[in-house]
């Protein structure tokens, strides 16, 4: 079988993708990737062939991801955003046709914001997957929606009064979005919803989402969709971190994005590191290049370009991060608590999961957030190792493998 996948140059997006990739190859199967320029030297590392769109420009996707801003609570640069990606949708569309009749692929493994993929996989008539890292976000026609601040589970009729509102105001949110970038959108992405009532920009064959069932509130999915499990990167080439002596053990992260956050976060870090001074701090930058030097920036707070989350969470007793699902998923993999301070997108909801379930807490900001640390630190979380033991239950490899099977067959 010839599996093409197509993801943006992005570690939550296409890293994630990589154990799948090698997987596939382990099975037999060809495999070749379509990503950004940024990141062919490192599937290149990986074993894995790859190639960057003709039509691509340089740093298109990265500025797409990061040129705008905060979204969230700013509808004006979400959408500007929005078209600033569709009109690369246009070309992307033709270079992946062409690479389908030319690779003769037998099948398409897209993730989920690979716009183009649905329309060149219908154009030439071959089965598609969607892998969604973030499956809190695809709509639902029951229970409690996203993208509304971080929403908690109703617990009477006002609250269940509230989710219907909610579940409304998304419907007709994509429908007027669509509305108003119709002109860009290829045929086949016209609408928001097909005639079943699901997610055009979806897969109606496979939506493999990498993440965790138990961590989801009550609601309903996709016919095609399936939790394969947790997924992290592919292991970095980095040496493994050497760490110091301390009371408490803390890794930080706010990603790879989220630039106009990144002084702030910074600025909270060291005010941090000031008034715990028996705490050891190791912050990531969410850089992909460089060699993964450490240094120090001050004597308890350590600066890294990057972590390999499987080998060096368990290191550390705790996590602060943004609410990414990369991060998020990892923490619980290694029974870790975490602190979420969430910025953007559907950073919120994933607090909400956090601190619902018991895993950790979540607050606006990093100042003054010592004593809410001492909190997570004078708590067991009971509940932390009943969720590590389901996310090491989940055989994410053999799902995808059994999805790319049947998808194929029955096409």
């Amino acid at each position: 079988m010839r599996v093409l996948f197509i993801a943006p140059p992005f570690a939550g997006h296409l890293d994630r993708l990589v154990p799948l990739m090698q997987a596939a190859q382990g099975a037999g199967h060809a495999v070749k990737v379509l990503t950004g320029h940024a990141r062919l030297a490192f599937l290149a590392a990986q074993g894995i062939e790859a190639a960057a769109p003709p039509s691509l420009p340089m740093g298109a996707l990265e500025h797409v991801a990061e040129g705008f801003g905060r979204i969230d609570g700013r509808p004006l640069a979400g959408l500007a955003q929005l078209r600033a990606n569709l009109a690369l949708v246009g070309p992307l569309i033709q270079d992946l046709c062409d690479e389908i009749d030319l690779w003769r692929a037998d099948v398409l493994v897209a993730d989920s914001v690979a716009l183009m993929a649905g329309p060149a996989a219908m154009r030439r008539g071959i089965p598609w997957i969607t892998t969604l890292a973030s499956p809190l976000s695809l709509y639902s026609s029951a229970g409690t929606p996203a993208f509304c601040g971080g929403w908690s589970p109703p617990r009477g009729w006002p609250g269940r009064l509230r989710d219907g509102l909610g579940r409304l105001g998304h419907r007709a949110l994509r429908e007027a979005v669509f509305a108003l970038v119709r002109r860009q959108l290829p045929a086949e992405l016209r609408r928001p919803f097909r005639a079943d009532g699901c997610e055009a920009i979806y897969s109606p064959h496979a939506i493999l989402g990498l993440g965790m069932a138990e961590l989801e509130f009550p609601r309903t999915w996709p016919p095609a969709f399936e939790m394969i499990g947790p997924l992290a990167s592919a292991p970095t080439l980095d040496p493994g971190l050497d760490l110091p002596q301390a009371t408490r053990r803390i890794f930080a992260t706010l990603g790879t994005h989220l630039p106009w956050a990144r002084a702030r976060w910074r600025a909270g870090l060291e005010d941090l590191a000031r008034v715990r001074p028996d705490w050891l701090i190791v912050a990531s930058e969410g850089r992909m290049e460089g060699d993964g030097t450490a240094r120090d920036a001050s004597p308890n707070l350590r600066l890294v370009p990057r972590l390999c989350y499987a080998r060096d969470l368990p290191l550390f007793d705790a996590v602060i991060h943004h609410g990414g699902t990369g991060i998020a998923y990892s923490a619980i993999a290694a029974g870790l608590p975490s602190l979420v301070v969430p910025h953007d997108f559907d950073q919120f909801d994933m607090a909400a999961r956090i601190e619902w379930h018991g895993l950790g807490l979540r607050a606006r900001s990093l100042t003054g957030a010592a004593p809410k640390l001492d909190r997570l630190f004078d708590s067991d979380w009971p509940a932390l190792p009943r969720f590590q033991a389901a996310a090491a239950g989940y055989d994410a490899k053999a799902r995808f493998l059994a999805a790319l099977e049947r998808v194929t067959l029955s096409a």
